[in-house]
């Protein structure tokens, strides 16, 4: 299966790590949503990605603009 990245132009190849010689299965191409504005754009994810995975710790982090080990942030 070739999947062409959106925009850039590249086409990648999964490659399955471990040889299963005389099995075939199905997969799924899917994409991780660790940035808010991907979380914005599910509409054009949607057009690629066939289902979504969402980092929330990344994006707890990015949004409100601290880590949870962050120890002037006692809110968290």
């Amino acid at each position: 299966m070739d999947v062409k990245v959106a925009g850039d132009g590249i086409s990648a190849h999964p490659h399955i790590m471990i040889l299963l010689l005389g099995k075939s299965f199905d997969y799924k191409v899917g994409t991780m949503i660790k940035v808010p504005h991907g979380a914005l754009q599910p509409g054009t994810l949607a057009e690629v990605a066939e289902f979504y995975s969402f980092g929330t710790n990344d994006l707890t982090q990015m949004t409100l603009g601290t880590s949870r080990d962050d120890d002037k942030a006692k809110f968290l």
